[in-house]
């Protein structure tokens, strides 16, 4: 139209917003009701604040970003009455926060658990905040406080990193000392509010997996494009070839019993008594990150559904300076890891 690209999304006529049946449903209802509280100053402080959210990079309440929503903004923005009201307030911030433009009622928020409660005063059984994270609420904060001290235009120009070539990931890794690690595999075809939570889902079950396994995870990231990687930064590369195993107290009889006869003509040494307990030290199954992530053991940590289906289907594992190689499709990604900021 005119030009410029549009999408027309249906939706259904429903008398309240409580009675929803898609989630555009509710979109009428907010335009109605922000229409007779923006005024032109209003309106221009909106804009302001959604391009500063834009600029850090929490603006918008699609799964992958997990941030504010237009209609979010717009509401903490008449609360405060202006953009620069809001940014003072955020600095302040004690979460959990709550608003509640239309005093449906202390009862209701108390029902919602989330760092910043939003009642939706069209549907009071909705928090308009609650798909926004912990860090991105905090990302806010900082920015605020940030822009507060030292206002300027900048603040409002979003400044992407310069993504890293393969021969700059090696010398991070150098210079860290660190052993990266990272599961790369094709990624599912999803629409992005599908794939996200599942990549999410899955970088946490890998990360812990190795954390239990004593490689002492720093960071986790995941990405995604035409492949996804998991991509862990470790502490530790090598665990030693045995692990010490405790078993039950002697004085249980037949839980120590059944100890002592399992591993009495193992391999392992022992079983021996240390504080009252058999102890044994047995071969350690993993000793390095790779073979970890090239057993089946991976397939045993919480994974996303579809992901866990495209890493039946074939992975690679790439492990320290072999990362480097996912700089030609993940090089940005690599540059936030690598110089991590608010």
């Amino acid at each position: 139209f005119d030009g410029f690209a549009v999408d027309l999304v249906p939706c259904f006529r429903v008398e309240r917003a409580a009675d929803v049946r898609s989630a555009v449903d509710r979109t009428p209802f907010h335009t109605w009701y922000l229409d007779s509280r923006l005024d032109a100053a209003l309106a221009a402080d909106v804009r302001l604040a959604k391009a500063f959210l834009s600029t850090i990079g929490v603006y918008g309440s699609d799964l992958r970003t997990r941030g504010f929503s237009g209609y979010l903004v717009e509401l903490l923005v008449c609360e405060h009455g202006a953009f620069r009201s809001l940014l003072a307030a955020a600095a302040d911030w004690r979460p959990p926060v709550r608003f509640d433009p239309e005093g449906h009622g202390d009862a209701r928020r108390e029902s919602f658990d989330d760092p910043l409660v939003v009642v939706d005063p069209t549907d009071p059984g909705r928090n308009v905040a609650a798909v926004l994270s912990t860090a991105n609420l905090a990302r806010f904060q900082h920015y605020a406080r940030d822009l507060l001290v030292d206002p300027r235009e900048s603040a409002f120009v979003a400044d992407p990193p310069t993504p890293l070539a393969a021969d700059e990931v090696r010398a991070e890794i150098e210079h860290r000392g660190t052993i990266p690690v990272a599961v790369r595999f094709d990624a599912p075809d999803l629409v992005a509010d599908q794939l996200y939570p599942q990549l999410e889902r899955s970088r946490r079950g890998v990360a812990e997996a190795l954390d239990r396994r004593g490689f002492d995870p720093l960071r986790s990231a995941a990405f995604a494009d035409d492949s996804a990687a998991l991509f862990v930064e470790l502490a530790v590369a090598e665990r030693p070839a045995i692990e010490r195993h405790e078993g039950p107290p002697v004085s249980a009889r037949e839980h120590a019993t059944a100890f002592h006869e399992k591993y009495a003509d193992t391999d392992c040494y022992g079983p021996f008594i240390d504080g009252g307990r058999y102890v044994v030290e047995r071969e350690r199954t993993f000793p390095s990150p790779r073979t970890f992530l090239e057993s089946d053991a991976l397939f045993d940590v919480a994974l996303g559904a579809d992901v866990e289906r495209a890493l039946a289907a074939g992975y690679t594992v790439l492990v320290g300076e072999e990362t480097a190689r996912l700089a030609d499709e993940f090089g940005a990604e690599l540059a936030r890891h690598f110089a991590p900021k608010p």
